[in-house]
């Protein structure tokens, strides 16, 4: 049995339990915004990303960051305003010719 499991709630009057709602409450939402700025902290205009959705990952460049969002334009125009931590960083693969050098003989 965990400590939360352990809090009697019955012995907390109406009042009491909506000022405890309220609490937790604001601690959720500053976990929620601390996390969002730990996902934005690693993510750069211009960046390729992309992110998931029901049916396709979508794939673009990342145009703007909002407070709790951030804004991915698309290749074929499109703009999609999505949550931080949805997003994730797109790696280029890099060009696959490869030039080959000959050293001269002597």
């Amino acid at each position: 049995m965990n400590e939360i499991d352990q809090i009697d709630l019955h012995r907390y009057s109406a009042r009491e339990l909506r000022e405890l709602n309220a609490r937790i409450i604001e601690r959720l939402k500053y976990l929620s915004s601390v996390n969002t700025m730990k996902s934005m902290s690693k993510l750069n205009l211009g960046q390729r990303v992309c992110f998931e959705t029901d049916e396709e990952t979508i794939t673009g460049t990342l145009i703007k960051l909002n407070q709790k969002t951030v804004v991915i334009a698309t290749d074929d125009g499109m703009q999609w305003k999505v949550s931080p931590q949805l997003v994730r960083a797109v790696i280029e693969e890099a060009s696959a010719s490869v030039t080959k050098l000959h050293q001269r003989k002597s």
